[in-house]
């Protein structure tokens, strides 16, 4: 059985489906819908329509039926799960991690929530409207759930943490050779954690090459 729940304990696991949980029980616990089913089989987390969901050896076809229901905007899982629940229709992704060795921090030069935000616009990146992601950016800023690492008119990476595992969110470059240079950056501010990047498979040289491991399939399914 599906459960509501007020809150979920920590998800300590190593999955970026648990870090997007963690953060949004973290940060958003008042504004969010949370689940269990069954005591641990499966733990899903719902912040503006938007649905994550770790599967733990969980009941799918309860879950298929919860979700007729509850009708989301947007689901983020594995991709065993989503094929179950969607069939083809979703984004296939590729979760790759790496654990960053303690180093010297790298410092970038000074930002706000509106340059980063024009810098992963220009680049294409799938953005909400200015005033949700400006609230979002500095709350997980000002809370230490989150670093960005910022190259001048050029370059930006973003990352959201909780505990010891961080996910990338995000990282634009307009200039050759930057990206990978923000891409150090950031996982010099996430030494010691498990890193996650989620990319789809034009990207998966650029995160092999500068040290990254794949872990497994996720995806996401975008209500049409």
């Amino acid at each position: 059985m599906i459960k509501l729940e007020k809150s979920l304990p920590f998800l300590d696991f190593e999955r970026a489906e648990c870090v997007r949980i963690n953060c949004i029980n973290e940060l958003y616990s008042l504004e969010a819908l949370f689940w269990i089913q069954d005591g641990d089989r499966l733990y899903i987390a719902m912040l503006d329509g938007n649905m994550t969901i770790f599967n733990n050896s969980g009941n799918l076809e309860e879950l298929s039926e919860f979700l007729k229901v509850l009708a989301p905007s947007s689901v983020f899982s594995d991709a065993d799960t989503l094929n179950f629940l969607f069939g083809e229709d979703f984004n296939e992704t590729n979760v790759y991690s790496i654990k960053p060795s303690a180093k010297e921090k790298q410092k970038g030069d000074e930002f706000s929530s509106g340059i980063i935000y024009k810098l992963f616009k220009e680049a294409g990146l799938t953005l909400p409207d200015y005033p949700h992601f400006a609230v979002d950016f500095c709350k997980r800023i000002n809370r230490g759930r989150a670093n960005c690492f910022y190259i001048k008119d050029c370059a930006a990476a973003f990352s959201v943490n909780s505990g010891e595992y961080a996910v990338i969110n995000g990282i634009a470059s307009n200039k050759k050779g930057m990206g990978s240079r923000c891409l150090t950056g950031i996982l010099s501010k996430n030494c010691g954690k498990t890193v996650f990047a989620v990319c789809e498979d034009s990207l998966k040289p650029f995160y092999e090459k500068n040290g990254f491991c794949f872990k497994y399939k996720s995806g996401y399914w975008v209500k049409k």
